[in-house]
């Protein structure tokens, strides 16, 4: 009897042992397949290891896993095969964790350049408002002297105009 990632989503994981364990034929063998919660790659990456998943209502290690077995008055039989799977698994484990991480890896390099990108143009936003600020100032100013040369002249004018009347009237 085989059951290959079945045991991590039943309720009753002793009861289907158990039931696993009647229907064997004589001198046959019960095979339980999980996912290891003791495993490298679980341990490694904790809340991200991708057997975390809502679907699963138990998990087991190898001692918990006996344990059950033991308790549905089954005992584990650890063949030489079952051991030979089980670091062939490990393996496996370990392949897809390291590559996690190296593509967690460069998606944090990935993020490290962008901000750097992010922050060169923000630095060069600043320095543009800067010079535009600087430039309104510099606007401004000649707006300001170009008002005051206004005024004066008006003010020439106005003097002059009066000369002109007050010489008229002499």
């Amino acid at each position: 009897v085989t059951l290959v990632d079945v045991i991590e989503h039943v309720t009753q994981p002793v009861l289907l042992l158990r039931e696993g364990t009647n229907a064997l034929a004589r001198g046959g063998l019960l095979v339980v397949v999980t996912p290891d919660v003791a495993s490298a790659a679980a341990r490694l990456l904790r809340h991200r290891w991708w057997h975390l998943r809502l679907a699963h209502v138990g998990y087991f290690n190898r001692q918990s896993l006996e344990r059950a077995a033991q308790a549905a008055e089954y005992r584990a039989k650890l063949e030489q095969e079952a051991a030979h799977l089980a670091q062939e698994k490990e393996s496996t484990d370990h392949a897809i964790a390291r590559a996690v991480q190296e593509k967690v890896r460069k998606e944090q390099e990935t993020i490290l350049l962008i901000n750097s990108k992010l922050k060169a143009e923000q630095a060069a936003a600043d320095a543009a408002g800067a010079r535009a600020r600087a430039e309104s100032l510099a606007l401004g100013e000649i707006e300001a002297r170009l008002a005051a040369d206004r005024d004066a002249e008006q003010a020439a004018l106005a003097r002059s105009a009066a000369d002109l009347a007050t010489a008229a009237l002499a």
